[in-house]
């Protein structure tokens, strides 16, 4: 996770966390808001209900408030992400990969 950007929203401005993938020569990064995380995460284990997972995705009620924060909140992400891509069978999910544009299998 490089860094979070404000941008604006439908009805208001919003945080969204830049996540850096490098796979080989291949170089890209991926923008998500801590809500499609948490959706993201809950798909997971639905998805894989007996999986080890690891990494627990932090829910909002865990997190500080206010901007100075951010930073706290981004390095939880950074731990999150980390923990999910170690596990080769999470990379190989259709899901795992749209959400973080994977164009080929990420081995």
């Amino acid at each position: 996770v490089v860094g979070v950007e404000n941008v604006a929203g439908a009805t208001k401005d919003v945080l969204v966390y830049v996540v850096e993938f490098r796979v080989g020569s291949r170089r890209w990064t991926v923008k998500r808001r801590w809500n499609q995380f948490v959706e993201f995460h809950q798909e997971l284990k639905s998805s894989f209900p007996r999986a080890h997972i690891g990494a627990e995705c932090p829910y909002k009620a865990w997190l500080p408030a206010g901007f100075k924060e951010v930073k706290g909140r981004q390095q939880l992400l950074q731990g999150y992400v980390q923990g999910i891509l170690a596990i080769r069978r999470l990379r190989q999910w259709t899901r795992f990969k749209s959400f973080f544009e994977f164009e080929e299998d990420p081995a």
